[in-house]
C-alpha cells in the first residue's frame, strides 16, 4: 500500500487523530529545517560551529508538540466555515460552477478565518508556547504585549493567499496537512531571506516570532 493510500484510509477512518499526527509531523519539519536553512548560512559556517551542536531539540519537540494540539481546532473550524457557508450544487456528487455565488462563499470563510480565527491563533500561539517554554504568568503577558500584532500581521502576508486555495479548490480532509505544508514553505522562506539579508529587521522578527 502507498503512503497517499495508507494516509487517505487513515483519515477515513480516524480523520482527527490523522490530523493531530500529520500536522505535529509537518510542524516539526518545518522547525528542522528552518534551523537547518539558519545554521547554513555563510555566518556560521566561518564559525566552523556544528550543527548537533547548534540545533534545538526542545524546541523542535515544542513545534511538534503545538502542532498536533492545534489540528483538532483547525480541522473543527474548517468543517464549521463548510457547514455555515456551502456551496451549492445540484447534487452532491456534482461540482458546483465557480460563478460569483461559489467566489462569494470562498469569499465568506476567508473573511471569518482571516478576522475570527487568525486573531485566536496568533495569540494562541504566543501563549502555548510561553508555556511549553515554562515562562511565567507575567513573562507571557509581556511577549503577548510585545509580539502579538507582529504575529498576526506576519500571517496576513501568506494566509490570505493560502485559504483562498484550500477554500476553494481543496478538500476538507485535506485542508490541515495543505495548511500544514504552506507553514513549512514560509519557514523555510524566511530562513532563506535571513541568511541573504541579515540587516532586514522584519525577516529577523518573523523568525525569532515562529520561535515561540
Amino acid at each position: 500500500m502507498s503512503f497517499s493510500k495508507f494516509w487517505n484510509s487513515s483519515a477515513k477512518k480516524y480523520p482527527v487523530f490523522t490530523m493531530v499526527i500529520t500536522n505535529g509531523t509537518l510542524a516539526a519539519t518545518g522547525n528542522i529545517l528552518a534551523q537547518s536553512l539558519s545554521f547554513f548560512s555563510d555566518e556560521n559556517k566561518e564559525k566552523h560551529k556544528s550543527f548537533f551542536e547548534k540545533f534545538e531539540l526542545s524546541q523542535t519537540v515544542r513545534f511538534f508538540a503545538y502542532g498536533m494540539m492545534f489540528a483538532p481546532f483547525s480541522f473543527k473550524w474548517f468543517s464549521y466555515l463548510d457547514r455555515r457557508f456551502p456551496f451549492r450544487s445540484i447534487s452532491p456528487s456534482v461540482k458546483p460552477k465557480k460563478n460569483f455565488a461559489y467566489w462569494s462563499v470562498v469569499g465568506k470563510r476567508l473573511s471569518a478565518d482571516q478576522l475570527l480565527f487568525s486573531p485566536l491563533a496568533a495569540g494562541a500561539f504566543i501563549a502555548v508556547m510561553g508555556a511549553m517554554e515554562k515562562k511565567s504568568l507575567q513573562e507571557i503577558k509581556e511577549r503577548f504585549n510585545e509580539r502579538y500584532f507582529k504575529t498576526l500581521i506576519g500571517s496576513y502576508i501568506l494566509w490570505p493567499a493560502v485559504q483562498v486555495i484550500n477554500f476553494s479548490i481543496i478538500p476538507l480532509i485535506y485542508r490541515v496537512p495543505f495548511a500544514g505544508v504552506a507553514s513549512v514553505i514560509w519557514n523555510c522562506f524566511l530562513s532563506i531571506l535571513n541568511a541573504r539579508h541579515k540587516e532586514n529587521a522584519f525577516i529577523a522578527e518573523e523568525l525569532e516570532l515562529l520561535k515561540g
